[in-house]
């Protein structure tokens, strides 16, 4: 199946300093005597999580950008390349916020999951 991609605004770019965590999913088996038996949990056992900003936006710009996410309701998969990769990867945006931080100037920040759907 194929998602919409997100596509930042002309001349809008990622602010450095955002965070990409990354926490393997293991599974564990104790088995006794101080022995455990890890495995990772599946084909995608390291999904990413990012939190991005998008600053010094006109109101125009972080409207485009948080009706893209109002749009994807928080659950809905959409494609974006991460500053410094080539490709594209699968993402849910379970939560934003905009921020004013000047007259007339906003911040959009989003915490992005990487999603594995089909």
């Amino acid at each position: 199946m194929s998602y919409p991609a997100f596509i930042l605004p002309e001349g809008v770019g990622v602010d450095t300093g955002g965070t990409i965590t990354v926490k393997p999913r293991v599974r564990r088996a104790g088995l006794g005597e101080g022995y455990v038996q890890r495995a990772g949990d599946g084909l995608n056992a390291m999904p990413r999580n990012v939190e991005v900003s998008f600053s010094l936006l006109v109101p125009e710009e972080a409207q485009t950008i948080e009706a893209f996410f109002t749009e994807r309701k928080g659950y809905l998969p959409f494609t974006w390349t991460l500053p410094h990769e080539t490709a594209p990867r699968q993402w849910i945006a379970p939560e934003w916020r905009k921020i004013t931080t000047a007259p007339h100037v906003l911040t959009v920040s989003v915490k992005l999951e990487e999603n594995f759907d089909p």
